[in-house]
């Protein structure tokens, strides 16, 4: 499976409700009429307040943060290629300009790992679970990007799956070096991919769980606090966020 991380901004006097609602009402909709043949999941999650501050060059202001799942590197290419397409790209174009900041998007690849606390399948959607909190973490310059991962999956990881009280699931999104990917319709604004090394999605059982896991993360008094050595810094900003899901008809590898 192959997964694309975007982040976006609002254009600028935009209240985040009336963004929220031109994504899911209008753009969201849109985007899979034209592409959703070609996606295996199409999530948006939208910070519900400012993360915890962080000594870094990134603004934690984006408004939104897209993942877009897909079965094969073919099947996101003939995506692109739709996307390539004047008669398509103009139209996605058009919509984003409605309420996007278009001179600060990110798109980026990532590689993402799942963990489980019981057998129950990953939360589907905020009626399902809506308990979702988010947080980065910047991996230590001395570390290469995967010693970095490698290190983080095996000391940080299963020692946090055991404490948290209430996980139901974890999603790790580690930031590929280099990766940014351009579609024609926005390749003339395409930052880098940003500086921090993974960002965790978690799902949690009830609010007070996600509440208790934020203050502990804040305190520092979890495994990310015993495992300094792994990180530029112990700043691991994070949010609640309101996650939404489309349905998608799946992956299109053929013509």
């Amino acid at each position: 499976m192959i997964k694309q991380t975007a982040l976006f901004w609002a254009k600028a006097g935009l209240p985040p409700e009336a963004f929220k609602r031109a994504y899911e009402d209008g753009h969201a909709p849109l985007v899979v009429k034209h592409a959703g043949e070609f996606f295996s999941d199409y999530r948006r999650s939208f910070p519900l307040s400012a993360p915890s501050p962080a000594p870094w060059d990134e603004y934690f202001d984006f408004q939104v943060i897209t993942q877009v799942w897909f079965e094969s590197e073919e099947v996101l290419a003939r995506m692109a290629g739709l996307w390539a397409n004047p008669a398509v790209g103009q139209i996605i174009a058009d919509d984003e300009e409605r309420f996007l900041d278009r001179t600060r998007m990110q798109v980026y690849m990532v590689d993402e790992r799942v963990d489980f606390t019981s057998s129950k399948p990953l939360p589907i959607n905020r009626q399902e679970s809506p308990f979702k909190f988010v947080f980065y973490s910047r991996g230590a310059e001395t570390l290469s990007y995967e010693n970095f991962r490698d290190r983080f999956e095996a000391e940080v990881v299963p020692p946090l799956m055991e404490e948290i009280d209430g996980l139901v699931a974890w999603r790790r999104n580690y930031t590929i070096p280099g990766s940014t990917f351009v579609y024609e319709h926005i390749k003339e604004q395409m930052p880098p991919p940003p500086s921090f090394t993974v960002m965790s999605e978690m799902w949690f059982d009830s609010q007070d769980a996600a509440a208790g896991f934020a203050s502990q993360l804040a305190r520092q008094q979890t495994p990310l606090g015993r495992a300094h050595a792994l990180f530029q810094d112990d700043a691991h900003p994070g949010y609640q966020v309101d996650e939404h899901v489309s349905e998608v008809s799946g992956a299109k590898a053929g013509s």
